[in-house]
């Protein structure tokens, strides 16, 4: 059965420790759980699916010879893009809760006008970009450094 929202492409992230990406997600970013399957004897999450901002994450301990997490390939190659209405206090928060930040919030010019970024490396390993839509009026070159 297909839960809503469900969309043509909804990540699935493998992890060293799911239950703590849960918390994690739950109190950066106020992600809400929909499903967890965990196994029973070492409480393990095989699957758990949230939504984050309407939509779906699918998440689960890296499983050997089906998947393994950016902790056990020694990073990933890809970025979740999270818009968000507030960079720096995500920023802040991911920092406090152990996430390492690999770029600080800044400006940067996009092909549409400009966004406010930032990079952190969570707890888990995963690479995520936080960014907010500025206009072209909000940009000068001193706000771009």
């Amino acid at each position: 059965m297909i839960k809503e929202p469900t969309y043509l492409h909804d990540p699935y992230l493998s992890m060293v420790d799911a239950a703590k990406a849960i918390e994690f997600l739950q109190k950066i970013f106020g992600a809400k759980e929909v499903f967890r399957l965990a196994l029973p004897d070492s409480g393990k999450v095989c699957h758990a699916e949230l939504t984050l901002n309407g939509s779906r994450i699918m998440l689960g301990e890296e499983h050997p010879g089906m998947s393994k997490s950016p902790a056990t390939l020694g990073g990933t190659p890809v970025r979740i893009c999270l818009m968000v209405d507030d960079v720096d206090a995500i920023v802040d928060r991911a920092q406090k809760a152990g996430a390492t930040v690999v770029m600080s919030p800044k400006i940067v010019s996009t092909a549409t006008g400009a966004e406010r970024s930032a990079i952190r490396l969570d707890t888990s390993g995963c690479l995520t970009m936080k960014s907010k839509k500025w206009s072209t009026q909000k940009c000068s070159a001193a706000s771009m450094k």
